[in-house]
């Protein structure tokens, strides 16, 4: 090959690709700013999907609500064929909290018909028949 031929081609290569690069600049442009062009491929995309699956609107929902289903069958049917299982879980699991709750329970309980309250002005803890805190000294 001579020169003349290789820089022809360069030149024709450079040429399609500035060609190429201002189209897909403009294309770009009008998708970021054309809705009329953004509602155009949209459409065109769903009637692809349409065409190619064969289904309306209606027939997808119904396909959805089908697969919803589906779901909740199987995950009742888990449950139905673990519920023994499930429910020695649940027994462990009142066992390992039990202390717990007995804890708090008292605390609540202590709260309620406990003797002691809180100074209204500093926050310290008081007998419920003080007239006066212990640390403060001011009135209640």
């Amino acid at each position: 090959m001579n020169l003349m031929s290789i820089n022809a081609f360069f030149v024709v290569f450079g040429v399609i690709m500035g060609i190429a690069v201002i189209a897909i600049f403009a294309f770009s442009f009008m998708l970021m700013f054309g809705t009329k062009t953004k509602a155009k491929l949209l459409s065109r995309q769903f009637k692809t999907l349409n065409d190619a699956t064969g289904m309306s609107q209606n027939d997808m929902e119904s396909m959805l609500t089908n697969l919803q289903n589906m779901s909740i069958r199987s995950r009742k049917k888990v449950l139905d064929e673990n519920e023994e299982t499930l429910k020695d879980m649940a027994d462990a699991n009142a066992r390992i909290n039990k202390d717990a709750v007995k804890t708090t329970a008292g605390a609540i309980k202590e709260g309620f018909v406990g003797n002691k309250v809180y100074c209204k002005h500093c926050g310290s803890s008081i007998d419920a028949d003080s007239k006066f805190c212990k640390s403060c000294g001011k009135e209640q």
